[in-house]
């Protein structure tokens, strides 16, 4: 004989929200701006110790001559610029949106057109190396396992080796090195965790719905909703609130172009706007675009 299971309302609210939950996906977001960038002066032939220092941080300059001292300092505030990040770099690194870690650090190092292309290229390399024991000595200091690090610097670190190009026209012998030419740099990027969480989701979901009254549509209240959402992630979740055909269920509530009402190509615009600066920050391509009088949304990537 087979068991019944009885189950009470509030059972079932429970098995749905563990379904949501499941769904709900948080994602590590590359802020675009700097939180902190240093340049490094070497003099020519040198890798391994520049003369002059550079930095930035946030709004705030500083230059010096380079020692010792300087470099203790120099960690200590890339610690404090990448402590933000850290979070974000707990919960994402290896998981299935790493990829959108990289490039949260760069390292770059260029010589000028002075001396032979071998030679160069191995003091661009000594310049690299030099940035780079500068940032692995922060995240050492962080607390990250040695394993961590390298895998950080190895495969979330963007690095590149630049050499001075000059003019087929002109003569490298007659022309004197630029000091810009002779640097490393490292460039410190924000990584924040974004998404909405299920209720969240509800509440946009709920938001569109009400937007829709018996005779007439908000088509702002829709726009207001849509741009609620922070994630590509999010898109796709509210997209499978209405079935996976998010772009019906807005076609269906906006009116089509002028009406008695008024033209709904302005709010048409904001959707499409924001549905793309979502995806795109996180690191997708454009997922909407307006055809004819009807929004588009792709979500295959």
């Amino acid at each position: 004989m087979r068991k019944v299971i009885r189950l009470t309302e509030s059972d079932i609210k429970k098995i749905v929200k563990k379904v949501l939950i499941r769904e709900m996906r948080p994602e590590p977001i590359r802020g675009k701006h700097l939180m902190a960038l240093y340049v490094f002066y070497f003099e020519r032939g040198e890798g391994e110790k520049p003369k002059m220092f550079l930095s930035q941080e946030g709004f705030i300059p500083n230059s010096g001559q380079y020692d010792d001292a300087v470099r203790s300092q120099i960690v200590k505030q890339i610690v404090a610029a990448l402590r933000p990040s850290v979070p974000t770099i707990q919960q994402f690194l290896e998981s299935e949106f790493s990829d959108q870690i990289k490039g949260f650090i760069s390292l770059g190092s260029s010589t000028s057109h002075t001396g032979k292309e071998k030679e160069n290229f191995n003091i661009g390399q000594e310049r690299l190396d030099f940035v780079e024991d500068i940032v692995y000595d922060a995240l050492d200091k962080i607390g990250f396992k040695d394993t961590r690090i390298k895998n950080l610097l190895v495969n979330y670190t963007d690095k590149k080796y630049d050499y001075s190009k000059i003019n087929q026209h002109m003569d490298p012998d007659k022309l004197d090195p630029e000091w810009w030419e002779r640097v490393a740099v490292i460039e410190i990027k924000p990584l924040s965790t974004m998404g909405l969480d299920t209720d969240k989701i509800t509440g946009v979901e709920h938001d569109i719905e009400r937007a829709s009254g018996t005779f007439s549509t908000e088509e702002e209240d829709i726009v207001n909703a849509i741009e609620e959402l922070e994630t590509y992630s999010d898109i796709v979740d509210l997209n499978k609130r209405f079935r996976n055909n998010l772009q019906y269920q807005i076609n269906s509530q906006i009116t089509d172009g002028l009406t008695p009402g008024g033209s709904d190509t302005k709010e048409r615009r904001k959707i499409v706007k924001h549905l793309n600066k979502a995806a795109r920050r996180s690191g997708k391509a454009d997922v909407a675009a307006i055809v004819g009088d009807k929004i588009t949304i792709t979500l295959t990537q």
